[in-house]
């Protein structure tokens, strides 16, 4: 099922149209990283709470974080609207990155938030010091926890780096 899709105009008819998807294997045998699963949890917050993803992201984690220059959006061509002077995208071939326009497209809950270098510090320090002023320690630690059986150390948003594989580290790539 693709990754951003053109075809559905906002998030409840992108979930919507997940009717057509079919798993790739059982689940619980194999693991699949799927942009589409994050767009079913942003709406469900939205259904939860009666806002907007981008409203709820906005008043519960950006505003309590002081990232005062991160915004979310529903789609690139949005994301362009509000940030007029975002950097053009890139994608990575063969290793060196290339410049290309952004896929428009239903991308809330899998990608579409825009923050600046002083922003991302702020959300990489909550990270580093066990969620304070966000989460709890613990909901940091399942956070950056692959859950038993998946490979490739993936757990909710972070690819955790193990000691056996080098320094322990939490990364994420992404545009």
């Amino acid at each position: 099922f693709p990754a951003i899709s053109a075809e559905e105009p906002d998030l409840e008819r992108r979930v919507a149209s997940l009717r057509r998807a079919r798993p790739v294997s059982e689940p619980g045998t194999e693991f699949h990283y799927s942009d589409p699963n994050y767009q079913v949890l942003a709406r469900l917050i939205e259904v939860l709470t009666g806002e907007p993803w981008a409203r709820y992201l906005a008043r519960q984690v950006f505003a309590p974080l002081g990232m005062s220059r991160t915004l979310a959006t529903a789609t690139a061509a949005e994301a362009e609207r509000q940030a007029p002077d975002l950097a053009e995208g890139h994608v990575l071939v063969f290793g060196r990155p290339v410049p290309r326009a952004e896929l428009d497209g239903q991308v809330a809950g899998s990608t579409g938030v825009v923050s600046t270098a002083e922003d991302m510090a702020r959300w990489l320090i909550t990270q580093s010091t066990g969620g304070v002023g966000l989460l709890s320690r613990e909901g940091v630690a399942v956070m950056q926890s692959p859950p038993p059986g998946v490979p490739g150390g993936y757990g909710m948003g972070w690819q955790v780096v193990t000691p056996e594989q080098g320094p322990r580290r939490i990364e994420h790539t992404g545009v």
